[in-house]
């Protein structure tokens, strides 16, 4: 994944102000899941774009948590259950 980045003029005209530039990740591009429940529930989940962070959010949640915390890889069809995170 590329990540692009600009600095801001900090003197900016009105024509440099008008041409902001919004990009926007489409969800489908989200390749992982973070969720607490052994079965996956979109409208609960944490979603990430890179395994590390998603398994970062997971390790940190799973220490706040009594219960596991469950990492999903997500996929065009059902995602998949990829790990069961504890403490």
């Amino acid at each position: 994944m590329t990540i692009y980045r600009q600095i801001a003029n900090p003197n900016a005209t009105n024509s440099e102000l008008d041409a902001k530039i919004v990009i926007k990740h489409p969800i489908t591009q989200f390749e992982w899941a973070v969720t607490d429940t052994w079965d996956y529930e979109k409208e609960t989940c944490v979603n990430f774009y890179e395994f590390q962070n998603a398994k970062d959010y997971a390790q940190i949640w799973s220490k706040e948590s009594k219960d596991p915390i469950y990492l999903w890889k997500l996929t065009n069809a059902n995602p998949i259950k990829w790990m069961e995170v504890s403490k």
